[in-house]
């Protein structure tokens, strides 16, 4: 079965209701770089050995919501639907607007908010988000300034009370996260794995929160 077309171009097949086929996504995603490099960070979306490690370190069996971040065409959401975790207790955000529509039609069942990752704590309680299990982001945080990195971490633990973790890659080999906001936000940080067959390789930094969402100060405040 084929989806219906961008641009002319068939989406994807389908198969137990999710687009599985990444020509077309490529496509988009190299488009969407062309467009605005610094935002979309990468010039192809995640391979399928980066998608697959950052669904592992996700326990598919944990209850509550699993916030994604940067989701692009969807590879690693894909990865995780396979993992276990079902589309339903998924909030997507993408800033893109095609690539959010992509997204939508690609996961039906999943909620896919086109937004800036900043506005988390706002997007979570439009969405009925109370309570987020695991976050997984694949933003180009390396771009970003400290107050854009520091707004997105602090919204993840408060939304995940700072008990569960902030998964994040990058394609270089130091972590992504600027130190200051480590040490404000009292952050630990964990390289669970290196990606050897994605092309860049790729390092899955895990962060974990050692304080309490309530300590946290207000330096670097989400935008409303």
């Amino acid at each position: 079965m084929t989806a219906q077309a961008v641009d002319g171009m068939p989406l994807a097949s389908v198969r137990n209701g999710v687009m599985t086929d990444l020509a077309v996504p490529a496509w988009l995603f190299l488009s969407r770089w062309f467009r605005n490099p610094l935002r979309t960070g990468s010039v192809l979306p995640s391979g399928r050995p980066l998608a697959e490690a950052l669904a592992r370190q996700i326990d598919g069996r944990t209850r509550g919501t699993i916030v994604e971040l940067g989701a692009g065409t969807g590879s690693v959401t894909e990865a995780l639907i396979n993992s276990g975790v079902r589309p339903e207790r998924m909030l997507i955000v993408e800033f893109d607007s095609r690539m959010a529509e992509h997204l939508r039609r690609r996961f039906r069942g999943a909620h896919v908010v086109e937004s800036n990752a900043s506005r988390l704590g706002k997007i979570a309680r439009e969405a009925g988000v109370t309570r987020a299990a695991a976050v997984v982001s694949s933003l180009p945080f390396l771009f970003m300034s400290i107050r854009q990195q520091g707004a997105i971490l602090k919204s993840a633990f408060r939304l995940m009370a700072t008990e569960g973790p902030f998964i994040q890659f990058t394609y270089g080999p130091f972590p992504p996260v600027s130190e200051p906001i480590i040490r404000r936000l009292k952050l630990k940080v964990i390289r669970a794995d290196h990606i050897w067959l994605n092309l860049p390789p790729a390092a899955i930094w895990r962060y974990e929160c050692l304080g309490k969402s309530g300590q946290q100060d207000n330096a670097w405040a989400a935008p409303p």
